[in-house]
């Protein structure tokens, strides 16, 4: 505790509203439009310590007048219960009247600085009280009454202003100190694309193909994470190439036991794996190209191309606009989107010369090179930025 402080409960400086026994909205309680209803919060809005209100859903009027008490206004501190627990944000301002969904509690009539008790509770010592006042074990939660005995800080409110003041500058700078980060990965990005695009144009003296013209299309065959091991025959799962491969392989990233892999179809080395299934109707399609030295096993829900063109040129094709948009018309989409093999072996692929097909991989490898490294740099930076607030609201609050 900071020396000369006065230290008071929760419950003494605020009133702690939540929905207690309430299980949430059903679908016929959400509308489309913010003319038909209120927003309604959850902690995926909650970024960087913010009330980020870009991607809301909204509930009827009817529903978010049955519970008046945590309508959300100015001022009002937003506390997650359970889940993400300790996950906050102050109300600074309402594009749209708004309320909470059952993961939230509500801090109202603070007295004293909000933002004073907002950076408080998101400093590493409140944190910690925070989450070892949850219960349960299956999941985790903060019981309103346990909260409410939390101690809190409560010197003068001049003081407090002049903490809030404090940090509002040091937390700007940070965040512009990332945001330069962010943009110069962003422009990046941007003009790989714009390359990516130009360069895989069509241009003179390049044939015009089908994808199944130049390559023997392959589905994979099924098996499941359990079937995933350290040491064995190589293997490629369709959800790593999202997550973990880039535009090619050298090792993957785990095998699978020989007696499963006498069932399997394998890509050899030059191979390109293609995804066919995933989350949404945009990501599916892209593409690995395969330099393993040992044939890798491919899961059901990728298919293999065999073909004898310059691998990374296919890998780089798949990830182009001309191409998604493409398959974006064949896409079956319900829970997992996917597309049939018909849909792969139509698609349309300009093919330079093989020795053309080089220079373009070279140049594109290059630009994909110098947006690592900003992605990199981008997040060491944002690490960085959010240890050193930590360490600032330590300094201060400790």
């Amino acid at each position: 505790m900071k020396e000369g402080w006065e230290y008071k409960k929760l419950d003494d400086i605020c009133t702690i509203v939540g929905r207690i026994g309430f299980r949430g909205y059903t679908k016929a309680d959400l509308v489309d439009s913010p003319n038909d209803g209120a927003i309604t919060l959850s902690p995926s809005n909650i970024t960087n310590g913010e009330l980020d209100f870009s991607k809301c859903t909204y509930i009827s009027w009817d529903k978010y007048n049955e519970s008046p008490e945590i309508m959300l206004t100015k001022g009002d501190v937003v506390l997650v219960k359970t889940a993400s627990i300790g996950k906050c944000a102050v109300v600074k301002e309402l594009p749209h009247k708004a309320t909470l969904n059952p993961q939230f509690v509500v801090l109202k009539g603070i007295i004293g600085e909000p933002n004073f008790i907002g950076y408080y509770l998101k400093s590493p010592v409140a944190q910690i009280t925070i989450k070892q006042m949850a219960g349960g074990v299956a999941i985790p939660t903060l019981s309103q009454k346990k909260l409410g005995t939390m101690l809190i800080p409560s010197p003068p409110l001049s003081e407090q202003q002049s903490i809030v003041d404090y940090l509002d500058s040091a937390f700007a700078k940070i965040d512009a100190m990332k945001a330069n980060a962010e943009k110069a990965l962003n422009e990046a990005k941007a003009f790989f694309q714009a390359s990516l695009k130009e360069m895989l144009e069509p241009k003179e003296g390049w044939e015009e193909k089908k994808m199944g013209d130049i390559c023997e299309i392959i589905r994979g065959k099924r098996f499941v994470r359990t079937d995933i091991v350290e040491e064995g025959v190589p293997c490629i799962h369709y959800g790593d190439i999202y997550t973990h491969y880039g535009l090619s392989v050298t090792k993957t990233r785990g095998c699978i036991k020989p007696e499963l892999a006498k069932k399997m179809r394998f890509a050899e080395k030059n191979d390109v794996v293609v995804v066919q299934a995933g989350e949404n109707n945009w990501d599916i399609g892209v593409g690995i190209a395969y330099f393993g030295d040992e044939p890798a096993a491919v899961h059901d829900a990728c298919f293999i191309l065999k073909h004898k063109q310059n691998p990374m040129y296919v890998s780089y094709y798949l990830r182009s606009y001309n191409y998604h948009w493409y398959l974006l018309d064949y896409v079956h989409e319900g829970k997992i989107c996917s597309f049939l093999k018909p849909a792969l072996e139509n698609a349309p692929i300009s093919l330079p010369p093989l020795s053309e097909q080089q220079s373009i991989v070279a140049t594109l490898d290059s630009l994909k090179s110098k947006v690592d490294r900003l992605q990199e740099n981008f997040d060491k930076i944002s690490q960085e930025c959010d240890a050193l607030k930590q360490a600032i609201l330590r300094q201060v609050f400790e």
